[in-house]
């Protein structure tokens, strides 16, 4: 019995050191703590908290989270490929690749190269009609369903959205006549899933840029709605 406390107090120990240090998300210096910006009775608050210790989205050098600054396309793709666990370094996801492929990739050393390799290879991300990736441009909400919907064809889902599913949209959200016809498939799935969901007054806001917080709650819905292999036994 003392042995077992023992190990107890220093598996709780472990978990409160891992809680405070940080570690690096992205092109800035990320971290994992009480965040001043993210309260406690805030909708989104679980959701922040549970990204943060899996070290799929944390907060920044100065100790905030930035719940309502939106996320970036190429910030997204990095997230994903945390979410789903991926080895980057594997040779296939050359990051040379995508400045040839994109005309706003330039540097195959970008904090982002690896995973933007990596969607380009599973045939996640494709660009613009322009031959741009869109670096720099704030993730929508309908593009990340369409994300979260090609990394899970990727993977060999057998992803089925019927007619009943896509009315759904449009009985469910006020705007859902306004879903891009490319992201129609990807959206009624995820809301299906319950990956994401409209806002209180009816609207799911298609085109507009996704907050962080909103897309910290996107990731907490689909981990434990078992949308990812790495959650499913979970």
């Amino acid at each position: 019995m003392k042995r077992l406390k023992q190990i107890t107090s220093l598996l709780l120990c472990l978990a409160l050191v891992t809680s405070v240090f940080a570690f690096n998300t992205s092109a800035s210096l990320d971290v994992i703590g009480n965040f001043p910006d993210v309260s406690k009775d805030a909708w989104y608050y679980d959701a922040v908290y549970f990204c943060a210790q899996e070290r799929f989205i944390t907060g920044y050098a100065n100790g905030k989270f930035g719940p309502t600054d939106n996320i970036q396309r190429q910030d997204f793709v990095v997230i994903l490929a945390r979410v789903a666990d991926v080895n980057l370094n594997k040779s296939k996801y050359n990051p040379s690749s995508v400045v040839s492929k994109f005309k706003d990739v330039n540097d195959s050393n970008a904090y982002y190269a690896r995973a933007l390799a990596w969607g380009v290879s599973e045939g996640i991300v494709k660009g613009y009609d322009n031959g741009k990736f869109g670096v720099g441009d704030p993730i929508t909400r309908e593009q990340i369903c369409v994300f979260i919907f090609r990394y899970l064809q990727s993977t060999g889902e057998g992803l089925v959205v019927t007619q009943k599913m896509q009315k759904a949209l449009l009985k469910d959200f006020k705007d859902g006549g306004r879903i891009s016809s490319f992201a129609i498939d990807a959206v009624a799935w995820c809301k299906y899933k319950g990956v994401v969901n409209g806002t209180a007054d009816g609207y799911f806001n298609p085109v507009k840029s996704a907050l962080r917080c909103e897309v910290a709650q996107i990731i907490c819905n689909a981990c434990h709605n078992g949308i990812f292999n790495y959650w499913k036994d979970i």
